[in-house]
């Protein structure tokens, strides 16, 4: 039973993130700031919410959407959609591939590493899962689609070295990354795809959606991100998900890198980006980000040892790539923005 007083209840609610939220928001900057400032919060609070309200609809297309892009994946790259397993839950696993094999674009492959130790059989929940393959539905031991396939790692290496397993099977033109236990809206391998035509892109990213698991529709948060910058980037994994780079600019930069494990995703980035190109943002949520117990976006203390790599990935970053040194900490606002200050550069100073 709740302790809570009638004064505390109504102050939370006034704090949180509704209508009743907004509208005392909306009040003290009346009473603070004014009209005009009044109004452009009043503009932005809008906005957000038609971009939330794009965002669920985006989990569903129509028969006519779905075919008009079905065409136009005819003419466009393979996607190797990368993802590393872990003792992944059978439920989210399900989920994550039903979400490839509901793609409307049809040219992508499915890279699966499993270094699970808890002695399920993945590779049959994998398969069975296959909705896009009917004939393959409820096997035991279905044989695998071609555009599908299955590692079983010999012991569990750690998120770096897993993941690079699933990139060693690559053969598509794009990388895709996906982990586990999240999803792709129906339509993300087409907006990349026709973002690489209007662009001709090597490495592209989206915003993202952390949703209540197991319900997609349950939108906590939505990431919308910035343009690329890369002393942005340097400051914090802004790019996170989903994220899609040429083939070729992996094999000239290198894969993960194992002492990074907690922030190899950054670690990858600031050197994929650096090497890049040209980069571009797709400002629209393609990937929804599971928020579970034990998830780092549940909580980043769910991993702290994140913290400590990424500090280090930029500061080897800057050593390796730029010829700086630099000492880099977290921020007061949050441990994962950071803080860098340059102690040697040799004139450079593209590091601040």
């Amino acid at each position: 039973m709740s302790t809570e007083s009638p004064r505390e209840k109504i102050r939370k609610l006034a704090r949180g993130k509704n209508g009743f939220g907004f509208c005392c928001s909306a009040m003290i900057c009346m009473k603070r700031e004014g009209t005009q400032a009044t109004r452009e919060l009043i503009r932005k609070h809008r906005e957000e919410k038609d971009f939330e309200r794009a965002t669920k609809r985006s989990l569903k297309l129509t028969e006519e959407e779905r075919e008009k892009q079905r065409a136009d994946s005819k003419k466009g790259p393979v996607f190797s959609i990368a993802v590393p397993l872990y003792n992944t839950p059978e439920d989210f696993l399900r989920e994550m591939v039903r979400s490839v094999c509901g793609q409307s674009w049809e040219r992508w492959e499915l890279l699966l590493a499993d270094g699970s130790d808890d002695g399920i059989n993945r590779e049959s929940i994998v398969y069975e899962a296959v909705e896009c393959d009917q004939s393959k539905m409820g096997r035991k031991e279905p044989s695998p689609p071609s555009h599908i396939r299955y590692r079983r790692l010999e012991e569990n290496g750690g998120i770096s070295r897993n993941s690079n397993a699933a990139l060693e099977m690559a053969e598509g033109e794009y990388i895709v990354l996906l982990d586990h236990d999240d999803l792709l809206i129906p339509s993300a391998l087409w907006e990349i795809g026709r973002a690489i035509r209007e662009t001709g892109a090597d490495f592209l990213y989206s915003d993202e959606a952390v949703f209540a698991s197991p319900e997609p529709e349950k939108i906590l948060e939505i990431h919308r991100k910035a343009e690329y910058n890369q002393e942005a980037l340097l400051r914090s994994n802004y790019i996170c998900h989903v994220t899609a780079f040429r083939r070729e600019l992996l094999r000239r930069t290198g894969g993960f890198r194992e002492e990074y494990d907690g922030s190899q995703d950054h670690d990858l980035f600031l050197r994929l980006t650096d090497a890049a190109e040209k980069v571009v943002h797709i400002p629209k949520a393609l990937y929804f980000w599971r928020s579970h117990e034990g998830s780092v976006a549940g909580s980043i203390r769910a991993k702290d040892y994140a913290v400590d790599a990424g500090q280090r990935a930029v500061r080897d970053f800057l050593r390796e790539r730029k010829g700086i040194k630099a000492e880099v900490v977290s921020s007061e606002e949050c441990e994962t923005i950071y803080e860098i200050r340059v102690t040697e550069d040799g004139g450079k100073n593209n590091g601040r």
